[in-house]
């Protein structure tokens, strides 16, 4: 027979167990929602070398961390958004691979990279040393820079609802909203001014748009004496 004791200490137990579970959850929920660092960008105006006339998109991810999965999907997810839409022209995707500068050779290998290298849609570049992650300022696995057919930076963040976790979210949402406006306003090869409420805006100064990134960061702790910095030079 359960005396009133038992009862009162399976009782004690149950709400322990309850509240240290609610506990557990409230802060993975908000692991999930915290965004990574976006450092400030120097201006909209560091151009890439190659042809003109595309939209690019440049994603940087950290080829260990659980969260960039779900980036790339998100990736993969906006550009066969973007190709079904007419008014969009071509637009070419660079995933870059991290390699903080103090990791060996070969650091990068994994399941992560070997999806990738088999991704018709995607080109992949191992950035070894960071080096272009620090000239575009990406600090967060995820981290997406979006640049007009001009060269000129209009995105930069990330494209995930949360960390690891996939579904619409801000960022694809204005990248879409914005090469498809843009696109309209100027036709997919960028060859006339672009046009914002009926008046031309060449030669101004392009507005980037952001959006938060959710990842780990693209140096661990163990590089952050060589790896931190990266992130608050200035671009080359």
């Amino acid at each position: 027979m359960v005396t009133t004791a038992g009862r009162i200490g399976w009782c004690a137990v149950t709400l322990l167990w309850v509240g240290l579970a609610a506990y557990g959850f409230g802060l993975w929920s908000a692991y999930e929602q915290r965004p990574g660092e976006i450092p400030d960008a120097a201006d909209g105006t560091v151009s890439f070398s190659g042809p003109t006339g595309v939209w690019r998109v440049l994603m940087f991810v950290h080829p260990h961390c659980p969260c960039s999965q779900a980036s790339v999907l998100e990736l993969r997810r906006l550009l066969h958004q973007l190709a079904g839409t007419a008014a969009v022209g071509s637009v070419q995707a660079v995933v870059f691979v991290v390699r903080p500068p103090d990791a060996p050779a070969g650091w990068e290998q994994g399941e992560l990279l070997h999806d990738l290298s088999t991704d018709p849609e995607v080109s992949v570049a191992l950035d070894s040393g960071g080096q272009e992650a620090k000239r575009w300022k990406a600090a967060t696995s995820g981290h997406v820079i979006v640049l007009d057919p001009q060269g000129r930076l209009r995105f930069r963040g990330g494209i995930t609802p949360g960390r690891g976790q996939q579904g619409s979210s801000l960022g694809s949402q204005r990248i879409m909203q914005m090469i498809q406006e843009a696109s309209r306003s100027v036709g997919v090869d960028g060859s006339r001014a672009f046009e914002r409420d009926g008046k031309k805006t060449s030669g101004e100064p392009m507005q980037v748009v952001t959006a938060p990134v959710y990842g780990c960061p693209l140096w661990t702790p163990g590089s952050e004496g060589s790896g931190r910095g990266l992130a608050g030079d200035d671009p080359e």
